[in-house]
């Protein structure tokens, strides 16, 4: 990307709305470069303000980019911990999940980037992605969960182009799963409230409901008596499939190439 590209509004809008308008930032990959621009709405141009090298192979290619839904919200912005000390949610609005693939050494790659300020977060809130594990012959769910640690840096909103910003807390886990991942998708809520899912669909029709709780990166080895007394789940390879974790019971859905989920406005999760 050089210098601007122009941009066509559709529908047309009077400059007294646009002018009103937030900023609009947009990433734009193109091979293992990426480049971060701001869109002005007033003269329909992108500008570039940032870009980066992810240093990909010649083997390796960016597969897929995916960023927090907008409407998303989150009910609590900290998580209290076993000695009631609070950690605090790194709640970025604007990180995308960068997915690349070795296609022939079939090595698969997490990267979180900040669209607004271009910074690399993480190359390796909470991402869950699956893969087929060559060296385990298995499939694989692993879970990325960012903190931003015991303070909070801004109670009420979140700015990326805060100069002192440090990279949050990173902690990482993955799982086994004994069955192949067709599609997979996570449940939305309309406030935040109702505790997220991991809904897969399987290549045999069913459609599995995974729990936050199962998929928790801080599940330790061993329980101690005040993590009994929370009702902590110890950390075990394997996530169980049971019968009545299938939200599709008996019925069977197959060939699933992709799962939408919205709020029911109901239970807060479908």
């Amino acid at each position: 990307m050089h210098g601007t590209r122009a941009v066509l509004l559709l529908p047309p809008q009077s400059d007294e709305f646009l002018v009103k308008a937030p900023p609009l930032y947009i990433l734009l990959p193109y091979s293992s470069r990426l480049f971060g621009g701001i869109i002005n709405l007033l003269e329909r141009k992108i500008v570039k303000i940032w870009e980066a090298d992810l240093h990909l192979s010649s083997t390796e290619k960016i597969i897929d980019i995916v960023g927090k839904p907008i409407h998303q919200k989150m009910h609590s912005q900290g998580r209290v911990l076993i000695d009631r000390n609070v950690q605090y949610k790194y709640a970025n609005p604007n990180l995308v999940a960068i997915g690349t693939l070795d296609s022939v050494n079939q090595y698969l790659s997490i990267f979180l980037v900040d669209v607004v300020s271009g910074q690399m977060i993480h190359s390796a809130r909470l991402a869950k992605y699956s893969y087929w594990s060559e060296k385990g012959r298995r499939t694989e769910i692993g879970i990325i969960e960012l903190y931003e640690g015991g303070e909070q840096t801004n109670k009420d909103y979140f700015d990326s182009l805060l100069p002192t910003r440090q990279i949050p807390e990173l902690i990482t886990q993955s799982f086994i799963y004994s069955q192949g991942i067709d599609a997979m998708a996570v449940s939305e809520t309309e406030q935040g409230i109702t505790t997220r899912s991991l809904i897969l669909a399987l290549p045999l029709g069913g459609i599995h409901e995974v729990t936050r709780k199962v998929l928790d990166a801080t599940r330790p080895q061993e329980l101690t008596q005040e993590m009994r007394e929370e009702m902590m789940i110890p950390y075990i390879p394997e996530i169980p499939i049971a019968t009545e974790d299938m939200v599709n019971y008996n019925k069977t859905v197959h060939a699933v190439r992709g799962i939408k989920t919205a709020s029911t406005a109901l239970t807060g999760r479908v």
